[in-house]
Order: C-alpha cells, then structure tokens, then sequence
C-alpha cells in the first residue's frame, strides 16, 4: 500500500496472540515506537477498540457516529481537523498530567 511508507510503525491484529479490547496491541506500538501513551493517538471505529484505547491510556478518536464514546470525534482527517485534534489531545492531556 502507498499510505504504509508514510508509518513508522504498522501493527494487525493477526500479530499478537489477543484482540481488542485487549490493549496489547496499542502496547507494542508504542514499545516499538520508543513512546509512551501521552504522545499516542489511537482512531477507532468500534467499542472494542475505543477499549483497548482507554485501557492503554492513550488519546482516542472515534467518527461522528462514535461522538461521546471517546475523547474526540472528527468528521474527516484533513488539515484543520487535525489541527483541532492536537489542540484539544493537548489540553486533555494537560488535565490528566496536572492529576498526577
């Protein structure tokens, strides 16, 4: 795929032994990554992923469909969308990091 040159890291289901809502997955990406969750962005399309999202204690995106289920909803990914997007993951996360 074209899209797939532009990741550092690309993980599947079908390569860790559990699924979601299992947040191993979101783990080994960040492991991989050398990040940790405060700099991860999960977007996901069902309950289980939001999840596992929530269970790795990373930033998670849902469509409109999804709105309230998770920390943010965008309608498209485009410039501006995601621009509001590090906007509002840098406030929240602020919040988080103030509790701890």
């Amino acid at each position: 795929p074209i899209l797939a040159e532009d990741f550092d890291c690309i993980r599947c289901a079908e390569e860790l032994p559990s699924l979601k809502p299992n947040p191993d997955l979101n783990f080994n990406v960040m492991e991989t990554l050398g990040i940790k969750a405060i700099k991860a962005i999960a977007f996901e399309v069902s309950p289980e992923g939001v999840e596992a999202a929530r269970k790795a204690d990373v930033f998670c995106v849902v469509p409109p469909s999804m709105e309230g289920k998770a920390d943010y909803s965008l309608n498209s990914i485009t410039g501006e969308h995601i621009i509001g997007l590090l906007e509002k993951m840098d406030l929240a996360k602020r919040k988080k990091l103030s509790l701890i």
